[in-house]
């Protein structure tokens, strides 16, 4: 096996038990969501990107479209798993172990980054949330 197949031989069960760890973590995350954006307006972001909408002033005030919470779910899982195989890619490339809780949650962390500085912006909440709308506790919901 040459040098390069090897990382990611390695990574396919961890890749398995990030999926399933990330299943159950999403879920428990659903819970802290009702802090935040409801799924439906996550769902009609989504299907207006797939339509070139990319930015919204107020996602709520867009008008709606249809099946948004069957776009929504899929959708959040996706950039979960995706995002947990990128994990997977940089430690095997960076040399380093894969197991750490310190690694993990930097990661955690630096994923924050995405809904703070690009979907809250691009649906007219701001940087952070910070104008979402009244009763949200967007920054908090999303760490």
């Amino acid at each position: 096996m040459s040098a390069q197949a090897q990382p990611i031989k390695l990574l396919a069960p961890a890749a398995m038990l990030q999926m399933i760890q990330g299943f159950w973590i999403s879920r428990a995350i659903c819970v802290v969501a009702e802090l935040g954006i409801p799924d439906l307006l996550t769902g009609r972001w989504f299907g207006l990107m797939a339509e070139g909408h990319f930015v919204d002033s107020d996602i709520a005030e867009a008008p709606p479209i249809s099946h948004e919470m069957a776009i929504a779910a899929p959708m959040q899982y996706a950039i979960g798993y995706t995002l947990g195989i990128v994990y997977l890619l940089v430690i095997s490339v960076l040399g380093l172990s894969r197991r750490g809780l310190i690694k993990a949650i930097g990661f955690g962390l630096c994923m924050n980054l995405l809904p703070w500085l690009l979907m809250f912006p691009a649906i007219g909440y701001g940087w952070f949330g910070t104008h979402g709308p009244p009763g949200t506790r967007l920054f908090l919901s999303s760490t």
